[in-house]
């Protein structure tokens, strides 16, 4: 979508075609009539029936996917709205921004790097005055739309700038630069088709451009940054980057969602400055938090006794298994494989637990004969630190569908052996 697109998009015009759409059930097989009908009853180009669809599209995504509370009055192209948070990670982030705003002991100015159309800037309004920067026209026209729709525009404001660039050296910046006090930064995580890029350096732009803005003599009042990046980053490559943050992974209702990583005030804003690791799940209004800033206890290894118990994805990309098997009065059942074991159940919600039913090594003429004995009605299989697919697994079982009950087979290491649990899940 182009600066003109989003501009029809959001006109007077654009929103009540929109509202329209809104009363229409959008599939895959119904785009082309919708775009006949748009241009010839409504009488639009070509680009502007397109614009309209595009955000009626994004549009329902956003409501079924309960990203955003009020998605039906706000404004999305489907691959912005993929790139955005939802609401309860970034109201989580925002803590973190308010209890320093408050220390600070004045309003605040906050500048949200590669903005988008407007998820994050929005969320942090209500800590202070916030300016969008994105090189893309047309986000900045959805972003400015929905800070007006949420009744924010006076909070919020958008510039049209090259984010690599931005620094106290470009006079085209120079007289707002120094009024930033906060920070946040969220660089685009993949390619022109679409890939999702993993090294850090390869980012859009790349991670290393926040060194910049963390000297004083780019954003001299800079108290503290936030940088949102994949969840799978490669702590070795931010370490090689001489990046000194802590790194948060968050998950919600049990799927990881992304990594944030607090620089300078902000890293010990409300928590302990030692930590460097953090896991935080959001469950609903409850939250867990896991973090490294007593240390990693040293977790025994054992051979796997009653339960297993698999870790949220967020503690593991964390790095924090043994937090939560201290935690859990649970051991490890093997030093690299993020399993743990106890013989009595855990009702942590922190770790998703199955009972063992049979440990058999992998073989999978054995593994078929077991099931069938058990008449397993339904199979699920999971694999940690096993080269087997799942779904080929299944396949090559070619099981018949018994009368027993659902159970789960775990493919996975034990002191180095290719090893099948046979479970029912807890």
């Amino acid at each position: 979508m182009n600066k003109d697109q989003a501009l029809f998009a959001v006109s007077e015009r654009g929103r009540a075609l929109l509202d329209k759409l809104a009363l229409q059930e959008l599939t895959e097989n119904n785009h082309l009539k919708i775009l006949t009908a748009l241009r010839k009853s409504d009488k639009l180009e070509a680009s502007e029936a397109a614009a309209v669809l595009e955000v009626a599209l994004a549009r329902q995504k956003a409501i079924k996917s309960a990203k955003f509370a009020q998605a039906e009055k706000m404004f999305f192209t489907r691959d912005a709205l993929e790139q955005a948070s939802g609401e309860k990670i970034t109201a989580h982030r925002r803590k973190r921004f308010q209890t320093l705003a408050e220390s600070l002991g004045s309003a605040v100015a906050i500048v949200d790097f590669c903005c988008g159309v407007g998820g994050d800037s929005l969320a942090l309004c209500p800590v202070g005055q916030v300016t969008g920067i994105d090189l893309n026209e047309a986000r900045l026209v959805l972003a400015k739309a929905n800070a007006t729709a949420l009744g924010l525009s006076d909070r919020f404001d958008a510039v049209c700038a090259d984010v690599a660039k931005f620094s106290s050296a470009n006079v085209n910046h120079s007289s707002t630069i120094n009024s930033y006090q906060l920070a946040f930064f969220d660089p685009g995580r993949r390619d022109e088709q679409g890939k999702r890029i993993f090294k850090a350096e390869a980012y859009q732009p790349p991670l290393s451009t926040l060194k910049n803005w963390l000297r004083k003599d780019e954003l001299p009042n800079l108290k503290g940054l936030a940088v949102k990046v994949s969840p799978g980053i490669d702590y070795d490559e931010l370490r090689q980057l001489g990046l000194d943050c802590e790194v948060e992974i968050i998950s919600e209702n049990g799927d990881v969602k992304e990594a944030v990583l607090w620089f300078a005030d902000l890293r010990s804003a409300g928590t302990d400055e030692n930590t460097t690791r953090r896991a935080t799940l959001l469950y609903g209004d409850k939250q867990f938090s896991f973090d490294d800033s007593q240390g990693i206890p040293k977790l025994d290894c054992q051979t796997p006794s009653r339960y297993l118990h698999e870790p949220d994805g967020a503690i593991i990309r964390a790095g924090l298994v043994e937090c939560l098997g201290a935690d859990m009065k649970a051991l490890k059942i093997d030093d690299e494989i993020a399993f743990l074991t106890s013989d009595n159940l855990s009702n942590s919600p922190c770790a998703r637990s199955f009972e063992i039913i049979s440990c058999l090594p992998f073989s999978l003429k054995k593994i078929k004969q077991e099931l069938q004995k058990l008449k397993a009605r339904n199979l699920t299989v999971k694999k940690r630190g096993s080269p087997i697919v799942p779904e080929e697994f299944i396949k090559s079982l070619s099981l018949k569908r018994g009368d027993g009950e659902d159970l789960t087979v775990i493919l996975t290491r034990v002191k180095n052996e290719h090893t099948a649990f046979i479970t029912r899940a807890i």
